[in-house]
Formats: C-alpha cells, structure tokens, sequence
C-alpha cells in the first residue's frame, strides 16, 4: 500500500461523502426518479452538485426536463424517505476510523467542516459512533455558506485555535476541495463512487482510503 505523510497541527474531515457515503445513495434514488419520467440522470451530470446546498433543488430540473408540472414536494418526499432508507446500512468508511485513531494518538485536534445542516450530520455521526471523536462540528447555517467557500473550513481552525495553514482537511469533492484551499488548509482526496472519476488539481495527495494517510508529530 502506497502511502502519503503530513505532519499538521489538526485534521478537518468533510462529513458528507468522506466520512460515510451519503453521496451515492441520493445519486440513485435520484436517478430512479428521472428513469420514472423516461430521462437518464448520469453520474456526471450530478457532479456539480456535490458538497454544495446552494443551488436550486433538483426536482425544478427535473420539471423543466419533462417539460410539465409535477408534484415536486410528493417527489421530493419520496426520495428522502429512499435516500435516508439506503443512507442507514452506509458504514464508515474505509480507513476513516483508523485515521481518528491516529489523530487522537498523537493529540491533534479534530474537526468536521460540512454544507449540511446539524440534524443531517449530528446524527449520523451519533448512529456511528463518532460525535465525540470530534472537537468542533461546524454545519450549515445562515453565516456559513455552502462549499467551495471556505468559511466552514475557516470557523472549524478558529474552533481548534489553529491557523489553517497548520491543518489538514480530508474531502472527496472538488468543490469541497476548492473549500478547503481557499481557506488556506492542504487537503488530501479520498474519492467516493461519486467522484472516482474527477480530477482534483491543487490537491496535496488522492489516496484510495484514508489508511494510506500516515501522519507524523512536529518536533
């Protein structure tokens, strides 16, 4: 196993996509929903979205392909009860726990930086085990915009006292990515099946999983 070292001062992991794939499961129950109208929703298509909450709802796209009224709010409920119906049996992933591990063995400072609200993140992080491993939980809200800006990533080093130029942020988005460089935080990429396929220029490593991810303590 190839592996890439970093010596930071504290960590910063997205939650979204890095930490549990809860990007897949609403890409499918989403694509459902389009085939259920005759449309092909690709994987690529949907990218731009990821990591961002931003951007119109996606049931106004799917209106304005098939080209008639719906019942957007019915649609939209379907989904998000399939969405967190698949979203449940998603386990940690890869490598991630191992990573926290690590961290806590060597004193660092640990925080999540996310564009979703704190009753999506907050609880799937108790379901798992991992609501206490973190210092500072920063979610959206009115004074934190949605990703690629890097005030998340921002609030999350005040939180730890840590200047951003010292810690490590872990994403797997490009917009996420963007986030995480902006605020001034090297990041390392470990791709979900959402993003395997993307480039991620600027980023200081693309692992596999996030055991591959060695770290080292500041002498």
């Amino acid at each position: 196993m190839n592996t890439v070292q970093f010596t930071p001062r504290a960590v910063v992991f997205d939650f979204d996509g890095t930490i549990v794939d809860t990007e897949t499961p609403p890409f499918l129950c989403i694509q459902r929903e389009y085939a259920r109208f005759g449309l092909k929703l690709t994987r690529e298509a949907w990218q731009h979205r990821l990591g961002r909450t931003d951007l119109r709802h996606w049931t106004v796209e799917l209106e304005e392909a098939v080209g008639q009224p719906l019942d957007r709010e019915e649609i939209r409920v379907r989904v998000l009860s399939a969405k967190n119906r698949l979203t449940e049996d998603q386990p940690v992933r890869p490598g991630i726990v191992g990573l926290i591990d690590r961290c806590k063995q060597f004193g660092l400072p640990l925080a999540v930086a996310s564009s979703s609200a704190a009753e999506w993140v907050h609880p799937n992080l108790r379901a798992r085990g991992l609501f206490d491993a973190f210092d500072a939980i920063v979610t959206r809200d009115a004074a934190i915009p949605s990703k690629p800006a890097p005030d998340s990533y921002l609030r999350a080093c005040e939180l730890l006292a840590v200047n951003p130029v010292d810690a490590l942020a872990i994403e797997d988005s490009h917009n996420g990515l963007l986030a995480a460089r902006s605020a001034g935080l090297d990041c390392v990429i470990v791709p979900n099946p959402m993003t395997a396929n993307m480039t991620f220029a600027g980023a200081a490593a693309v692992v596999s999983t996030a055991a591959e991810i060695e770290l080292t303590i500041r002498r």
